[in-house]
């Protein structure tokens, strides 16, 4: 953004202001403007690197805040952030599935009369199994064949961290918004040129009329 903002602030400068009749202020507005860009598209793959000190800080303190706050079926906002990202992304726990392994996790299905040790939260099973757990309630087979066996025996359980799915996310998209910024470069570049050839064309009619 800061970027796009700074790219339509030299095109109004360049267009109005009378720098524009220098012949080498177009190469070189293109040039520091490419390197910038260039340089914010490093700094992002860097930063945006599972193996920077920040990421890996960040998963420390996230798998740390799981084992000591996730609850299942907890209201707390650890509990409630890795369950919605799980059904979204498709994943478990914030590294991988084992942040899990040495919790002591419980859980009931509404017809059983006390809670359960499971290995995995319900949220962590894949799809499939929900999709069985609809057909086998058709059936009456109950609840424990499906989603709470899955928890509990980490049976079709999604191996991926959660926090790699979103970083993998967005990743993807950084690399989609340098696309697009080089591309509008690119666009600037050619209008510019364009421009520049217009404001000489004009210069050699004033110059041929005197």
């Amino acid at each position: 953004m800061i970027l796009n903002a700074l790219h339509i602030l030299c095109i109004m400068m360049y267009m109005s202001v009378q720098i524009h009749r220098n012949h080498f202020t177009l190469p070189v507005v293109c040039f520091l403007s490419g390197i910038v860009v260039i340089l914010e598209i490093n700094t992002t793959h860097v930063y945006m690197s599972t193996n920077s000190a920040p990421i890996k800080k960040a998963m420390k303190e996230l798998t740390n805040k799981i084992n000591s706050s996730y609850a299942v079926e907890d209201s707390n906002v650890i509990s409630v952030t890795h369950d919605i990202f799980a059904l979204w992304g498709h994943c478990c726990g914030v590294q991988e599935l084992y942040d899990f392994q040495d919790m002591s996790l419980s859980f009931s299905a509404k017809r059983d009369k006390e809670r359960s040790p499971i290995a995995y939260p319900p949220t962590c099973c894949n799809e499939t199994k929900y999709k069985q757990y609809s057909e086998a309630a058709d059936k009456s087979l109950g609840f424990d064949t499906t989603i709470k066996q899955c928890a509990m025996l980490g049976d079709g359980v999604y191996g991926e961290g959660c926090f790699l799915v979103l970083f993998n996310w967005l990743n993807m998209y950084c690399v989609l918004y340098s696309s697009v910024i080089m591309g509008q470069l690119f666009d600037i570049f050619i209008h510019l040129a364009m421009y520049n050839k217009m404001v000489l064309m004009f210069a050699e009619v004033f110059e041929s009329r005197r």
